[in-house]
């Protein structure tokens, strides 16, 4: 049970945990002991570069390589408060700056070179090949029909 409340403090829980299982292991083996060593941190490497940057991203709407470096800059900064408060801060600042974007009208310093352009062959075949543009519903060079399947003749 303390091995999981423990988990919420990010530096010292994974750290408790792994060194309470290293010591219960290493009294049946020392070779087992390596190998609990070598999976807790194989799983901590995963859950704190793959796992836990994706949930983040599906809930902040953020990058999973800037949660990482939010988190690595709160961490240089703060030290484990920034660790805390790294993602709710750039989660903030990135809210203001979308609306600060659409309050400005536009889309970012690069919305320019992000929106696509037709390529040049997509142009020359919209041009020159009639067959490829759309036909509006009826088409016009065709004679509208009477209910009796007669011609309508202007």
């Amino acid at each position: 049970m303390a091995a999981g409340l423990l988990e919420f403090i990010p530096l010292v829980g994974p750290l408790a945990v792994a060194l309470g299982a290293t010591l219960i292991v290493s009294f049946h083996s020392i070779n087992q002991a390596l190998w609990v060593i070598a999976f807790l941190g194989a799983l901590r490497l995963a859950q704190d570069y793959m796992v836990f940057p994706r949930l983040v991203r599906r809930g902040v709407h953020m990058h999973p390589l800037g949660v990482i470096l939010a988190i690595l800059c709160g961490a240089e900064l703060a030290g484990i408060v920034g660790i805390f408060l790294a993602i709710p801060a750039v989660a903030v600042l990135s809210v203001m700056h979308r609306h600060l974007l659409e309050y400005r009208g536009t889309g970012g310093l690069v919305s320019e070179l992000l929106t696509p352009t037709p390529s040049a062959q997509d142009a020359a075949r919209r041009t020159s090949d009639p067959a490829a543009t759309p036909i509006g519903y009826p088409p016009t060079d065709t004679p509208t029909l009477k209910p009796d399947r007669t011609p309508v003749t202007p």
